[in-house]
């Protein structure tokens, strides 16, 4: 599969090249693990939210300002409970090529040597590490989003009370 005969700078670049791979599929490791913590955000916070949602529905303020500082701070409670929950949902991360891929380019390719092989496989791993991120930054922003209306809606909440 290496073409035959590899020149000492060939032995350096594939070597290179094989270090490249290792490093890109740690990175994909540490994405898996990225989207696991922003996971387990999303669960606090929504565990937050529906501990707020229960006292929302304990207290209604009886006159008509704080009353409407609590409707909207419930709604809003609601609304980031709904992004949370979006947000919640699973994502496929990419890992580059799959088994499939590698057995079709080691018998369509096979003559093309080593070299190309790993070139080809850093090529995958590479776009998968940038769709990776995009779906990542995705996520992120539903939860910061999500943050926000539940930050926004307590606050209200809280102003309605002292009245």
């Amino acid at each position: 599969m290496d073409g035959g005969n590899i020149l000492p700078n060939e032995k350096i670049e594939i070597e290179m090249l094989k270090i490249a791979c290792e490093e890109a599929r740690r990175k994909l490791t540490d994405q898996l693990n990225a989207v696991d913590s922003i996971d387990q955000k999303i669960g606090a916070i929504l565990g937050f939210a529906g501990v707020i949602l229960a006292v929302l529905f304990n207290k209604e303020p009886s006159e008509w300002i704080p009353l409407v500082l609590y409707f909207i701070g419930k709604i809003l409670v609601l609304v980031s409970i709904v992004i949370l929950f979006r947000s919640y949902a699973s994502v496929k991360l990419k890992t580059g090529l799959n088994i499939k891929g590698f057995q079709k380019l080691i018998k369509e390719e096979k003559d093309k040597g080593l070299r190309w092989f790993l070139d080809t496989i850093l090529v995958h791993l590479e776009k998968a590490l940038d769709e990776n991120n995009t779906l990542m930054d995705k996520k992120r922003k539903k939860l910061r989003k999500g943050t926000r209306f539940l930050i926004i809606g307590i606050v209200l909440f809280t102003i309605a009370s002292f009245n």
